[in-house]
């Protein structure tokens, strides 16, 4: 089986409805997201200048994309996520309780080990909701990821009513297990293992408790410690029969406050990032806390519409031999 395709594969719908399919996908759940969590959609910018602090470097593990820019001698960033990003407009914006911003980006990781489910670039809708902060519980986490869920669901029955040939994939039922609970029950497999065989039993599955095995370091995890809440922290897991493994298609979260801030910085030891303007602002309480939601667009999509390669789904660079094998198997590569 190379670069992880089965022999003999042969994608379901052809490349033009493959394309049409990932666009009545995105379509159909920001409309619905708007909806049902009151949110204002708004165009995130593709750079913010470095010392703005407004990237996710996921503990140091990924380099920025910048550039100077002239004559100014200011340095560009390419913002690889806009959960922080969100988090400012909010306030900028003016929005009032129970609202929040939605935001679809086209996101480049240049660190990420590409595969057959991971690209440097991928598609992410995502928002963030302004809420008490006393609300945003393990419960509210819970109650916000069943509600995108069942938007999920409704899309996937649009997206079959269209496309018959493609398989019903979500049912109502979500599991909740946390990362110790998982490390517990199978001690002997590696992270991945546990989730492919925990998904494949159970389903769609919501993993927590993040804040415990870092700080026990019982797992190597590259969250970043300035964005999340490590406690209230969720991340949605679905088992992949055609790539025979678990892939995570999202997450729920709140924001760091000024004390959890300053709780996790003490654990990863950077506080070097309280220099930059978004962690100041948190450290000194201008910046409100959000309950912030993440989708990966080309995850879902790769689950839904039954490929067996992420290429399928999102434009991408791939090795001149992989393309080549696609080619003469027949593969269309975005």
């Amino acid at each position: 089986m190379a670069y992880d395709i089965q022999i003999g594969y042969s994608s379901i719908l052809t490349l033009r409805e493959t394309v049409e399919a990932i666009s009545l996908v995105k379509r159909e759940l920001v409309r619905r997201l708007i909806i049902q969590f009151n949110l204002l959609k708004v165009d995130a910018p593709l750079i913010s200048s470095a010392e703005k602090g407004l990237n996710d470097d996921f503990q140091m593990t990924e380099r920025p994309i910048d550039f100077d820019i002239s004559p100014s001698n200011l340095v560009g960033e390419i913002l690889q996520s806009h959960n922080k990003w969100r988090r400012s407009a909010i306030v900028r914006y003016e929005l009032d309780e129970n609202e929040g911003i939605l935001t679809t980006a086209m996101v480049l990781r240049r660190d990420i080990k590409q595969s057959n489910s991971q690209a440097v670039t991928f598609s992410e809708i995502g928002f963030d909701l302004l809420l008490d902060e006393k609300k945003i519980t393990l419960l509210k986490i819970q109650e916000t990821i069943d509600k995108v869920i069942n938007i999920i669901t409704e899309v996937e029955d649009i997206l079959l009513l269209k496309f018959p040939r493609l398989n019903k994939k979500f049912g109502k039922k979500l599991n909740w297990t946390s990362h110790s609970e998982l490390q517990k029950a199978m001690r002997l497999l590696s992270h991945q293992e546990r989730l492919n065989r925990y998904t494949r039993e159970h389903g769609a599955t919501i993993l927590y408790g993040l804040k415990k095995i870092i700080t026990n370091n019982t797992i190597e995890i590259s969250e970043s410690q300035d964005v999340f809440n490590w406690e209230l922290y969720a991340k949605i897991f679905v088992y992949d029969f055609i790539l025979e493994k678990a892939i995570c298609l999202g997450y729920c979260a709140a924001s760091v406050n000024r004390d959890v801030l300053k709780e996790q910085l003490a654990i990863t030891k950077e506080t070097i990032k309280l220099k930059t303007e978004y962690d100041a602002k948190v450290a000194t309480d201008e910046l409100p806390v959000t309950l912030s939601f993440g989708l990966y667009k080309s995850q879902l999509d790769l689950f839904l519409l039954e490929k067996q390669h992420i290429g399928e789904v999102i434009a991408s660079v791939w090795s001149d031999d992989f393309l080549e094998y696609a080619a003469k198997n027949g593969i269309d590569i975005l």
